[in-house]
């Protein structure tokens, strides 16, 4: 539908019918940019003349001395205005020394790039597209078009590609065996029930989560960094070959067992909601994060991984945890389990802490100076001492045998839940920070000590049988 008119070079005009793309094309070449509050249109160019339009077209040579074209959404500007997307790219084909092109988070649903064939990098998310042809752009090393509706893409002739992103499609299948220089790779919520990696030996991020992959092999990708697995339906994952891995995603599967012991970099593990009844990250020792919860485990050995910051176990089996051996753990999840047992050592870094509905009967926190978030309810907890955790914040202890509960030192302390225990007395007279509150199934709770006119900046959640002072007991 392109329209072109005028013979000589100079004064041939090309139709460029979407109104932003045309005002964007003349004000980069004149001005750089094309707001001057921001740079939502950025472009490159060598054109030593003055760009106009006319009418709905502008000069052939203008167009052709563009080299980079930036409509995004840098600066100022906000393209999730509709009134200034570009919706139609019909003239872009004359812009024939472009070397890169960012056009995303527009209306665009077709685009014919067949003629640039300088193009190394194009970015077209977030966009329309059903279709898209790159077979003359051989020397795109860079191709980022996720979040279009795409149901199938031909990279057959894009040898070159370093880096591929194609999430947030339609695609049920895609060929990356000539893409054989493929550094990162990310196809990930599409309907993809294979994939084929074993040409990609430099690969060293592969993202395929949210498909419906059964399987995986890897086994040829030694170089791997980082792998997202998650959201499928893979039953086994060999990663023995993968001694780079240092990030693994690939939760919410269906895998009964993991080895990782030849993964000796990896730092980051999240293999929760799978079926995984052992886990052994003995070889593992550069662990800084571990997500095991929701699964089968009834034991997690962690002693050998002493840079551990964050521990998330829950919903698991698990009888006993030690994490005394790691002096820097400041994040621990390991509710819902069957611990009976649960050593915190004696490092102070701890911040938070999640062990409710266990069978805990004892619990030392005397190291945990630091400790702002402390969840035990659903215990079987008889006493339990918080004076040395001036920090904490949050203190949920209900549904345990609590006779008794110091609070004095916990100043800061906002919000407390003493709920179902067997206290008789309750002073919270120095927490003037407090302001959640409840007492409810203490039946012989006859007296809470609070300051006058400390009632009023709390909510006060206590049984109506118990016979209770606001502002002091006798």
């Amino acid at each position: 539908n392109t329209i072109t008119f005028s013979t000589s070079l100079s004064g041939t005009y090309i139709d460029i019918p979407d109104d932003n793309l045309r005002n964007a094309i003349i004000s980069c070449v004149n001005t750089g940019y094309a707001r001057s509050s921001g740079s939502n249109y950025v472009c490159v160019e060598n054109y030593s003349g003055t760009a106009s339009a006319y009418g709905n077209s502008v000069r052939q040579d203008v167009l052709e001395a563009i080299s980079r074209f930036y409509y995004n959404n840098s600066g100022s500007g906000n393209l999730n205005d509709p009134s200034i997307r570009i919706a139609d790219a019909t003239g872009m084909e004359f812009m024939t020394s472009l070397t890169r092109i960012y056009l995303h988070t527009n209306d665009l649903r077709e685009a014919n790039l067949s003629s640039l064939t300088a193009l190394s990098f194009l970015q077209i998310y977030n966009n329309s597209l059903t279709a898209i042809d790159v077979s003359e752009n051989t020397s795109l090393t860079y191709l980022n078009l996720l979040g279009n509706s795409l149901t199938d893409v031909d990279l057959s002739a894009n040898t070159n590609l370093i880096r591929l992103y194609l999430e947030n499609n339609s695609l049920t299948t895609i060929d990356v065996s000539t893409n054989t220089l493929l550094d990162g790779f990310a196809i990930e919520d599409n309907s993809l029930t294979t994939i084929d990696v074993s040409t990609n030996p430099l690969l060293r991020n592969i993202l395929v989560a949210g498909n419906s992959l059964t399987a995986i092999d890897v086994s040829a990708n030694p170089s791997l960094y980082t792998l997202t697995v998650e959201n499928n339906s893979l039953t086994t994952l060999n990663l023995s070959s993968n001694n780079n891995l240092e990030t693994l995603h690939a939760y919410s599967n269906s895998l009964t067992s993991l080895d990782v012991s030849a993964n000796t970099r990896l730092r980051h593990i999240y293999v929760r909601s799978n079926s995984l009844t052992a886990l052994n990250l003995s070889s593992n020792t550069s662990l800084t994060y571990i997500e095991v919860q929701d699964n089968s485990l009834t034991a997690l050995d962690v002693s050998a991984n002493t840079r551990l910051l964050q521990l998330y176990a829950h919903t698991n089996s698990i009888a006993s945890i030690d994490v005394s051996s790691i002096p820097d753990l400041y994040i621990l999840h390991v509710q819902t389990n069957s611990l009976t047992s649960l050593n915190l050592g004696t490092s102070n870094q701890l911040g938070y802490l999640y062990a409710h509905t266990n069978s805990l009967t004892a619990l030392n926190l005397a190291s945990k100076r630091f400790l702002q978030r402390l969840y035990l309810n659903d215990n079987s907890l008889t006493s339990l001492d918080v004076s040395a955790n001036t920090f904490l914040e949050r203190l949920y202890v209900q549904s345990n045998s609590l006779t008794a509960m110091g609070i004095a030192p916990n100043t800061a302390l906002t919000q407390l839940n003493v709920d179902s225990n067997s206290l008789s007395a309750l002073d919270v007279r120095a927490n003037t920070q407090l302001i959640y509150l409840v007492t409810t199934n203490n039946s012989s709770l006859t007296c809470i000590e609070v300051n006058a006119g400390q009632g009023f900046a709390f909510d006060l959640i206590i049984d109506d049988t118990q016979s209770t002072s606001a502002y002091g007991c006798d």
